[in-house]
């Protein structure tokens, strides 16, 4: 994923905030697992965080056609899907 980085804005800082919108797709497969209640305000956390993150306009659309495919999945009780495509985001956002 590539990270773009607007003028005057600190790389450091951009970094942080991709690697903590990875942190946090990885607690939602945590808690897609484990069947917690909060799942429904992780996604909501995540889609927020996803439009403060510096991402090219097909970059964002990836990254909310994977969060929408993971709620659909989690939504019809397949939490293994939806784990898959947050920790191809997580992943994508850890590169």
């Amino acid at each position: 994923m590539v990270r773009h980085y607007r003028t005057g804005s600190d790389p450091l800082t951009v970094d942080l905030r991709f690697r903590e919108a990875a942190r946090r797709m990885e607690q939602l497969v945590l808690a897609l697992q484990r069947r917690r209640s909060q799942i429904g305000e992780l996604f909501e956390d995540i889609e927020s965080l996803l439009a403060g993150l510096p991402l090219a306009g097909d970059e964002y659309a990836s990254a909310q056609c994977h969060i929408r495919n993971a709620n659909r999945y989690h939504g019809r009780g397949e939490d293994g899907a939806a784990g898959y495509e947050l920790r191809l985001m997580a992943r994508a956002f850890r590169s």
